[in-house]
């Protein structure tokens, strides 16, 4: 081979094999970021877990309010504590701040090690729980002093005699009209785009604005709590023992042409002697009834265990009150609309609506004028948006957050219906039980949750 040949061939070999070594070293690169990728992944993962594990931690400690303190992270301002704890290597961090009464803030910081690296994840939930006792004066009430607890009130017509309309936060009034017998009470009172605001005063934050206040600022008063379920004076025991004494009944009709006639098949004739259902035995009912069919409850007690949405026209008379485990929905858009009314099953008796979630009155939701004997009682969000028909209430309204828009409503107090609606009269057996202060367990409730990296 000649010089020159050998040569070529040499420069051909080198770049060769400096070609192999760059793959070589690429591919090995490559291989050695794919497996921190997947390591960092992986850690990342499992450090979000643990973060969680830690906010659940939280919940069950507030829950079952370990060590006897657990309460005052909702009663007293600013208070604080911390706790933290190790998963298979994996280890969280937990601070829990009271940020207003009734909420706290809970922040769980999950850490895993990988390789010479940590993986971090922060998780935030602020949860809610009720902590106060009935307001008696109030006819729209909420009491929550967090930010963004607040009654918004547009485009309505507002009416409320015999007592006050109190918000914890901001009420603000939007091209709405009211008529108040009583005070208008909040942190800040807002009349916005022509307003039209009639009160005996109005209170807002600690200045008399208008008219005669009687105490401004109030004293504090945060949103009732309820015995759903714990207890032999829950309301879901008290239902319970109604049934087994054979005290529930439930009509269904169903509508055939002009005339409704008693509905058929085992779904309807399954449920209809209880005062305790599932969510689904209670759609088996409303299906059962169909379009523009009638569901009566004529329970003192009807206890639903879930979310309800009552629809496609139906007309639900409740002879009692009616406990919801869940959220409940009258009316969806582009539906019938429905008829809800509300009635006392005797006098001394609990009537209204209660539920642990949000209450909603849709656009469609009513055919008519409503009438509604009891109290209406949300733990969340409380909605009546839309409504053509004006919806009158005997008794009270609350909620965590009230939102009334292109509605009219005609509040009646009666302080009565309040504490026989939240169960502190109650009726057994002919005998009156009163409670000053209802001791359960907390509702717990998250209004936030988020992932911070």
């Amino acid at each position: 081979m000649k010089k020159r040949e050998r040569g070529v061939a040499i420069i051909i070999a080198v770049v060769a094999v400096a070609i192999i070594f760059t793959l070589g070293g690429y591919l090995l690169n490559s291989t050695v970021a794919e497996k921190m990728i997947t390591e960092s992944i992986g850690a990342a993962s499992r450090a979000y877990y643990v973060a969680e594990g830690g906010v659940n931690e939280a919940l069950w400690r507030i829950q079952e309010n370990e060590d006897g303190d657990w309460d005052d992270h909702f009663l007293i301002n600013g208070h604080s504590s911390t706790f933290e704890g190790d998963v298979k290597g994996s280890s969280y961090f937990v601070t829990v701040n009271n940020i207003a009464p009734g909420y706290v803030e809970i922040s769980s910081v999950g850490e895993t090690p990988f390789l010479d690296k940590i993986a971090r994840r922060e998780i935030k939930a602020t949860v809610f729980r009720a902590i106060g006792s009935p307001v008696y004066d109030a006819g729209i009430f909420t009491g929550s002093q967090h930010p963004s607890e607040n009654i918004d009130i547009d485009s309505a017509k507002i009416t409320v005699t015999g007592g006050n309309l109190r918000g914890g936060n901001v009420l603000a009034f939007k091209k709405s009209t009211s008529e108040v017998t009583g005070e208008i009470i909040s942190e800040q009172v807002q009349e916005l785009q022509g307003s039209q605001i009639n009160a005996k005063g109005i209170c807002s934050g600690s200045v008399c604005i208008r008219g005669e206040c009687e105490e401004c600022p109030p004293s504090e008063a945060n949103p009732p709590k309820v015995n759903f379920d714990e207890g032999e004076y829950s309301f879901l025991s008290r239902a319970v023992k109604l049934e087994e004494d054979n005290k529930c009944n439930i009509i269904c009709e169903m509508k055939i042409g002009a005339n409704y006639e008693s509905c058929m098949g085992g779904d309807y004739v399954n449920h209809k002697e209880k005062c305790v259902l599932s969510s689904s035995d209670f759609n088996d009912i409303l299906n059962s009834a169909g379009e523009e069919g009638r569901v009566s409850l004529e329970n003192e007690i009807t206890y639903v265990d879930g979310n309800i949405s009552v629809e496609k026209g139906v007309w639900l008379e409740i002879e009692g009150i009616l406990v919801v485990s869940g959220d409940v929905v009258f009316g969806r858009r582009q539906d019938k609309n429905s008829h809800i009314r509300v009635t006392e099953p005797g006098p001394g008796k609990a009537s209204g609506i209660l539920a642990k979630g949000g209450i909603d009155f849709n656009s469609a939701s009513l055919s008519e004028e409503t009438l509604i004997q009891g109290v209406v009682y949300a733990y969340d969000v409380l909605n009546i948006i839309d409504s053509s028909y004006k919806i009158t209430i005997e008794g009270a309204m609350l909620g965590r957050k009230v939102n009334v828009k292109n509605a009219e409503v005609d509040i009646i107090l009666d302080s009565e219906k309040i504490l026989r609606g939240l169960g502190y009269i109650i009726d057994v057996d002919g005998e009156e039980y009163y409670f000053e202060e209802i001791e359960v367990s907390p509702v717990i409730q998250i209004n936030h949750w988020e992932e911070v990296y």
